[in-house]
């Protein structure tokens, strides 16, 4: 069976029930890989394959919620389904809290662990369906040049065409050349679609991009034109008021922001000054 197709992964160390496992999924059509222990598993890992991992909680070495925890720090995104008759109710509901898929308490009904395990499935086909249009739309995103990022941020926060006309200091039909040029480049058809896909991108942290500021500036130094200057300023001031708008008190992790857009303007206005001055 080819490797994109779905495999329950099976972290048993009971010989007899990964046999039982294996002989259950298989006849619903499903393939199935048995390991002895989340050690093995973690060594032969593969984090292109989907499917989901049916694990016990009690193994040999780490348990079924370590392996978990593990598997969450390497962003693994299969879904686990945890089997066991040994949980307390409050490490029940850590394990969930932890992002354990389902939990099944022995002895349970094969249709119960068939029906997780064929959800869990399901989980995974979507979760690697959206990322996949995630990072098409992020390498999309990445087409975009200085001027259409600079148009896109102010679109996004919610100002109209008047005002990005007077911020970035164009004609209504180089704005709105601009505005279609995006939609062309992002494959969106509206900016409503093209708003929601940049959200769900920036939710899952996919819209990491060279810096505006930065890349408005390094626009600046390519070209030297005065319009390029006036998108440099642009994007520094863009980068300031979002941060202040958006995070109220700032906090250490927006500091290299605020340096970014420091640095475009002080790039900028030394650029302009070089200009004007021959």
């Amino acid at each position: 069976m080819s490797t994109d197709s779905p495999t329950v992964f099976v972290v048993e160390d009971d010989a007899e029930m990964c046999e039982s496992f294996a002989a259950l999924f298989t006849s619903q059509g499903l393939a199935v890989e048995t390991f002895s222990s989340g050690e093995e598993f973690l060594t032969h890992y593969d984090s292109s394959r989907p499917g989901c991992i049916v694990a016990d909680f009690r193994l040999q070495g780490i348990n079924g919620i370590d392996l978990h925890r593990l598997l969450a720090e390497m962003e693994c995104t299969l879904p686990v389904v945890l089997i066991s008759g040994y949980l307390t109710v409050r490490s029940a509901v850590a394990a969930v809290r932890q992002g354990i898929y389902r939990i099944l308490e022995k002895p349970y009904h094969e249709d119960d662990l068939l029906s997780a395990v064929q959800d869990a499935v399901e989980e995974n086909r979507k979760s690697r369906e959206n990322e996949s249009h995630r990072r098409d739309f992020v390498h999309r995103l990445r087409s975009l040049d200085a001027r259409e990022r600079l148009t896109l941020d102010m679109i996004v926060a919610g100002q109209g065409n008047r005002a990005i006309e007077c911020r970035l200091g164009l004609s209504t039909r180089t704005v709105d050349r601009i505005r279609s040029s995006i939609l062309e480049k992002t494959g969106c058809m509206s900016f409503v679609e093209l708003s929601v896909a940049y959200g769900a991108a920036q939710a899952a942290g996919r819209t990491t991009m060279p810096s505006h500021a930065a890349g408005s500036a390094d626009a600046c130094a390519d070209h030297g034109a005065g319009e390029e200057s006036v998108e440099c300023l642009c994007a520094g001031l863009l980068r300031v008021q979002a941060v202040l708008l958006n995070e109220g008190d700032i906090g250490e992790d927006c500091r290299p922001l605020l340096r970014d857009a420091e640095s475009a303007l002080s790039k900028a206005l030394g650029r302009s000054r070089a200009v004007k001055s021959c």
